[in-house]
């Protein structure tokens, strides 16, 4: 299972906060699919 922190998706994609809208990614298959999520706060 690979797996990708916030450092590695920014080095990926060019999206900063509050666009970033990924925490971490837990498992992906390039081209394939991915499963990550996000955590939100009560104020988001």
């Amino acid at each position: 299972m690979k797996s990708l922190n916030i450092k590695e998706i920014q080095e990926i994609i060019p999206h900063r906060h509050p666009f970033l809208l990924l925490d971490a990614i837990e498992d992906y298959e390039p081209g394939e699919y991915a499963v990550g999520y996000k955590c939100v706060t009560y104020r988001e």
